[in-house]
């Protein structure tokens, strides 16, 4: 054998061990792929039958001012169901009545449509503002709102709510 044909014989095996592992990987990205699409087709079934993801949030309504609400809202594009509210602190109004302790707060919510609004009234910001430069209301109020959605995966949203960050001109 000359070195001509024993170098041929050589390449000949590493081309062979090159294309098998392009194939073997080639299997192995497809399966990768596989799961992907089946994953993707049944989060698709789940948004098709629940018609999206709900996301409920709490914040101040500023639309009527100096009238302050606090407004439970879903702004996702699913129901949400099981709703229930936690805060880091009291939300009080000036006139001692506290709002975080109101029956849709502490029982929670059995559910909420995509698009739907509660207003709470609150107070005028004229009032809450000594309050909270008093001290006896906290400026950044954190709420936490765990709920499901209709295919009961749950979540759990947190942020800074309540109470005003507005100041007097």
């Amino acid at each position: 054998m000359t070195v001509v044909q024993a170098a041929n014989v050589v390449l000949q095996a590493v081309f062979i061990v090159i294309v098998g592992l392009g194939y073997y990987y080639s299997v192995r990205a497809t399966r990768v792929m596989e799961q992907s699409t089946q994953e993707m087709v049944q989060e698709m079934r789940e948004e098709r039958t629940t018609g999206g993801r709900p996301l409920i949030t709490v914040s101040e309504d500023y639309e009527s001012l100096p009238n302050l609400s606090l407004v439970v809202q879903n702004v996702g594009h699913g129901p949400a169901k099981s709703i229930s509210f936690s805060f880091s602190a009291q939300v009080e109004s000036s006139d001692g009545f506290v709002l975080s302790d109101l029956a849709i707060f502490w029982e929670g919510l059995t559910d909420l449509a995509p698009g739907a609004k509660i207003l709470c009234y609150w107070d005028k910001l004229e009032n809450l503002l000594p309050m909270i430069q008093e001290g006896r209301l906290e400026r950044e109020i954190s709420v936490t709102v765990e709920y499901q959605n209709l295919t009961v995966a749950t979540t759990r949203t947190s942020g800074p709510s309540p109470p005003v960050a507005m100041k007097d001109s």
